[in-house]
């Protein structure tokens, strides 16, 4: 079996300060990124579903650096909520930074922190958008548009590499998406 301190990749946001909170998402302090991960304390992200208006949802590939799962696909949006930040404003700042939109969003659906959410408390958010998609060089490789029924028919968080692997949390939070909005109908 492999050591995961074998295996990590550093990253530029390693030393970035994240809220810790408890099991009920009240901070109770503060830590560093990869002190964060590497601990497994509970902490706070967003994930944003970019929609266009034929139905389809956007995909990001994680960029070959990225310190964990490089070179998946992955949710339109995904970043952490920083120190004095709430979840709303760092939806936003994330889909802003990472895809270089602008555009009015909600918040669909809530995710617990345990495992499966890297110990994240996520919160999703929706938002539609029909033009470029001029996105963050450093953290994504490239997006594509995908029919949402597809995606949750065919995604996959296992270890064959296709198109349509995706990040075990992105896939569960595309799942939440997709029950709390109706969007895919069975």
């Amino acid at each position: 079996m492999t050591n995961l301190h074998e295996i990590y990749q550093a990253s530029d946001t390693d030393d970035d300060l994240l809220p810790v909170v408890d099991e009920h998402d009240v901070p109770v302090g503060r830590g560093r990124r990869k002190d964060v991960h590497a601990q497994k304390l509970r902490h706070r992200a967003v994930h944003v579903v970019v929609r266009n208006r034929a139905g389809q949802v956007l995909l990001q590939l994680r960029s070959h650096r990225k310190d964990s799962h490089p070179g998946w696909w992955d949710i339109s949006v995904g970043g952490h909520v920083d120190v004095d930040e709430d979840y709303d404003a760092a939806a936003v700042r994330e889909l802003r930074e990472e895809l270089g939109i602008v555009a009015p969003m909600t918040c669909v659906a809530r995710r617990g922190a345990g495992p499966e959410s890297g110990w994240e408390f996520v919160r999703i958010y929706e938002c539609t958008h029909d033009g470029e998609v001029p996105f963050h060089r450093g953290e994504i490789d490239a997006v594509r548009w995908v029919d949402a029924k597809d995606l949750i028919s065919f995604g996959h968080s296992n270890a064959q590499g296709d198109e349509w692997r995706v990040t075990g949390s992105g896939l569960l939070s595309f799942h939440e998406w997709a029950h709390a909005t109706g969007a895919v109908k069975s």
